[in-house]
């Protein structure tokens, strides 16, 4: 390679000097005096939902678990006692409800899916009560 000449020393140091004076024209870029804890909020905001997340997932597991073990032990129960399907049917048909309880029935079941919908929506909908 050749040595530099002056023109391109000069072409270098026009152009240092143009990229200063561009910086220089630049405003300064500040933070804001509460940068800190705004992204501290955000941190904790991110880790809250990670965690609210992960306990969702957790609970889920929770029910799937429970509910396999739950049919594992009526399937055991059942090949070792050699209950078929109709014996249970049978006994379930010989059983005499009272009338009270036909009365009732409706009543017994429709009370938890309302207490239940009653905690989802004031769960969901909470903030709009709180006034």
């Amino acid at each position: 390679m050749g040595k530099a000449t002056n023109s391109d020393n000069f072409k270098v140091e026009s152009t240092d000097r143009c990229i200063r004076k561009a910086v220089g024209m630049q405003q300064k870029f500040r933070l804001p005096s509460n940068f800190s804890y705004k992204m501290m909020e955000k941190i904790n905001e991110k880790i809250l939902l990670e965690e609210k997340q992960r306990e969702k997932r957790t609970f889920v597991a929770i029910i799937i678990t429970s509910l396999l073990m739950l049919t594992a032990c009526i399937l055991i129960i059942i090949s070792y006692t050699n209950i078929t399907l109709t014996d249970i049917t049978n006994r379930i048909s010989n059983v005499s409800i009272p009338s009270e309880t036909l009365f009732y029935l409706p009543m017994l079941i429709s009370l938890p899916l309302l207490l239940g919908f009653n905690f989802w929506l004031r769960k969901r909908y909470g903030h709009l009560i709180k006034r």
